[in-house]
């Protein structure tokens, strides 16, 4: 029986290099770290986003975390949008929290907001100076955002047609003039443009935000019928001023969502703080928010099932 101990050598030496690879496979599976990245739009400004990659889900308690890959093209991607005279770090806990559930979430700082300062020509931008027509510019930093993300989706880390953008009162206005432009761009024989947001989140959402008006474009064919979730503070001066664009605004869409009443939520909170401040972690706006994705979005994810984007005219304007 001299084999008997070089046998267990075997199984041993077989062991120790399974449960080490097991080990260092199970390392490898954590949640990204968020990283910084620089895009440029087609208006020569440069823009500081930071990026949260999806497609690990963190499980269990505090106690006993776990993790769970899924695969990239299971993976939603998701845009938040920031408020006036902020930036994108604001959103931060919330992005973390959405990428703990698996999801890809780029923050953007929006045109003389933050990191987002100055042009190629090095022309200098300031959020307190800017005028009507630099608000309607935001939507060139979407289209910057959206073209990353595409980038991403052809390289199979994420479905692109499971887009949500997230705004705040600029950021709200923004959104939904962007959602008309995606969902407005000519189709080309076998080359896919634009249609890819699928719901929006608006906090505190205004009708006109300094001349940045959204009438015509929430009664946009596709913008009008889209999943939506509206929430505002209800307390004070600010609260009244934010009820009445909430109720302009559901007056002229809840006619388009009685076949799916779920559609549209409007809730609002009894708080006088509005826009990003309603994300608070201890508030109810987050859970509320992802309860409305899950159902809206995730639960009819095979509708949308992912496609190579590649082409030679990619969301071109």
């Amino acid at each position: 029986m001299k084999f008997l101990p070089t046998f267990i050598l075997i199984l041993t030496a077989l062991f120790a290099t399974s449960s080490a690879r097991s080990q260092d496979e199970e390392k490898k599976l954590k949640i990204a770290v968020p990283k910084p990245i620089s895009l440029t739009t087609r208006d020569s400004v440069i823009l500081r986003c930071k990026y949260y990659p999806g497609g690990v889900i963190r499980v269990g308690s505090e106690e006993s975390i776990e993790f769970e890959e899924i695969k990239g093209k299971d993976v939603m991607p998701l845009i938040l949008l920031h408020g006036h005279e902020e930036q994108g770090s604001v959103y931060d806990e919330f992005a973390k929290r959405l990428q703990s559930m698996g999801h890809a979430v780029i923050v953007p700082d929006l045109r003389g907001h933050g990191g987002s300062k100055t042009t190629t020509f090095n022309i200098q931008l300031d959020a307190s100076k800017m005028k009507a027509r630099d608000f309607a510019s935001l939507v060139n930093d979407i289209d910057a955002v959206k073209k990353f993300l595409l980038k991403e989706n052809n390289e199979s880390k994420l479905n692109i047609e499971l887009l949500t953008v997230v705004g705040a009162e600029m950021g709200a206005s923004a959104a939904i003039l962007w959602a008309r432009k995606d969902w407005s761009l000519p189709q080309l024989v076998g080359f896919k443009q634009g249609r890819d947001v699928k719901a929006l989140i608006l906090l505190s959402p205004q009708m006109n935000f300094n001349g940045l008006g959204i009438k015509d474009a929430i009664l946009h064919p596709i913008v009008r019928v889209m999943p939506m979730f509206i929430t505002y503070g209800n307390k004070g001066s600010k609260g009244r001023e934010a009820k009445k664009s909430v109720d302009q605004m559901t007056r002229q869409l809840e006619r388009y969502h009685k076949a799916d009443p779920t559609s549209l939520r409007v809730i609002s909170s009894i708080t006088s703080l509005q826009g990003t401040a309603l994300l608070l972690p201890r508030g109810p706006v987050p859970d509320q928010t992802i309860k409305f994705i899950e159902k809206q979005i995730l639960s009819k994810s095979s509708l949308h099932p992912w496609t190579d984007r590649s082409g030679p005219l990619e969301d071109k304007d």
